[in-house]
């Protein structure tokens, strides 16, 4: 029984670090977007 529970501990602690990481890429993705849009309507103001 204990080897099963860490096996899951384990799996679990992965799909934290799997969640973390999709979501830092998340915002990293968002915040370029935002800075694209910046950059487009900058020159649209040109």
């Amino acid at each position: 029984m204990q080897n099963v529970t860490t096996t899951s501990e384990a799996s679990t602690f992965n799909l934290r670090k799997v969640n973390i990481v999709q979501k830092a890429s998340d915002s990293e993705r968002s915040e370029s977007a935002l800075f694209a849009q910046g950059e487009m309507s900058r020159f649209d103001h040109c």
